[in-house]
């Protein structure tokens, strides 16, 4: 887009000179005032864009799923009522991944419709993950093309790349380390109300059930006991998302993801766990629909931070995968699934890459081989 403004403004400088040369030669009013029309044209023009410019809300349109790779077709609609913009306009874009946390900026120009300015686009990614597209802001120009004056928009989409998958024996999982098994945990909401997730002011809505009386008539204000849920201890899957290249955190999820739906496949329930917001985040996956529910919300990461496999204690086995190696090492219980390049280090950890993952991990059981 910058270089189709500067080549607009070279255009209008040129017609300005020969306009000039043209009223300085022949002395003909016609041209003098074909000379100042042309002068004041993109000025007047752009000081109506600014008359114009207010906060617009934008619709983006993106398809729920794709493939990676594959090219999917969106939509931006800008509603429109009242006095056009004197030039073009156009919408500025940002394309994020939010699992990569790549980037990139996209500028189309919006065509007139019925009381709106649309656009179409398409877009592909080569990485799975979480996408969204943001309408950042309209640029509207000026009657010849070179002045841009930015209007503030507003409006997004999201659309989910799945990873690919390969198969995995989940048969050779070991049995669950000594010591795991069902037992309630507080760190995590749910409906088992012998145990409390959180203590909050009661809201409209809220089961009556769940009403701490004793504490609302200590602050005379209602306070709701947030019930605790139900969580498996027997195996997690730890997906550290704290680090890692696009490329190894899109092998990372290919991995987590399709080690998953082999033990779904087995009938061998499971929690998912990440770091979101600096916290842990626990998942039950009791089979593959809720896999697939589960597994859009993994590939947006956020706020993750490093839980190191030693911090997590409690279940029966962990499988932790990851793309940062750990100095220390891990506790019997765990797993080290280590998406890098190099060694892994040995112990009971398991180094692959983006392009070996499907060979290393085809067996659960077989680690080190």
């Amino acid at each position: 887009m910058r270089t189709a403004l500067i080549g607009r403004g070279l255009a209008w400088l040129l017609c300005l000179a020969a306009l000039a040369a043209a009223a300085v030669l022949t002395g003909s009013p016609w041209a003098f005032g074909l000379l100042t029309a042309a002068l004041l044209l993109p000025f007047l023009s752009a000081l109506w864009n600014r008359a114009l410019r207010r906060q617009r809300k934008a619709l983006a349109e993106l398809p729920t799923g794709a493939r990676k790779g594959e090219p999917v077709r969106g939509a931006v609609r800008v509603p429109w009522s009242g006095a056009a913009p004197a030039g073009r306009t156009y919408v500025r874009l940002e394309l994020r991944n939010d699992l990569t946390g790549e980037r990139r900026e996209i500028t189309l120009p919006l065509d007139p419709a019925k009381d709106a300015y649309e656009a179409e686009l398409e877009i592909a990614t080569a990485h799975c993950g979480g996408l969204r597209l943001t309408v950042k802001d309209l640029i509207f120009t000026d009657a010849v093309g070179f002045l841009p004056l930015r209007c503030p928009a507003a409006g997004e989409a999201r659309l989910t790349v799945l990873p690919e998958t390969f198969p995995v024996d989940a048969d050779a999982l070991p049995a669950a380390a000594a010591g795991g098994g069902e037992e309630v945990r507080d760190d995590r909401k749910g409906n088992d109300r012998t145990e409390t997730f959180q203590l909050r002011d009661y809201v409209p809505g809220d089961d009556l059930r769940g009403i701490h009386w004793k504490l609302t008539g200590k602050l005379d204000r209602p306070v709701y006991r947030e019930p605790a849920q139900q969580v498996s201890n027997d195996l997690l899957l730890y997906w550290d998302q704290e680090a890692g290249s696009p490329e190894q955190l899109d092998a990372l999820a290919e991995a987590v993801f399709s080690v998953g739906q082999g033990l779904c496949e087995k009938g061998l329930p499971f929690t998912a766990g990440r770091s979101e917001d600096g916290a842990l985040r626990l998942y039950e996956i009791p089979d593959r629909e809720a896999l697939a529910q589960t597994f859009p919300v993994l590939l947006r990461r956020n706020g993750a931070r490093r839980i190191g496999p030693e911090e997590l204690d409690g279940f029966g086995r962990v499988m932790y995968f990851t793309a940062e190696p750990s100095d220390a090492p891990a506790p019997e219980n765990v797993d080290v699934f280590l998406c890098t390049e190099g060694n892994a280090g040995g112990g009971n950890a398991v180094a692959f890459t983006p392009a070996d993952a499907a060979k290393k991990l085809e067996r659960l059981g077989t680690y080190g081989s």
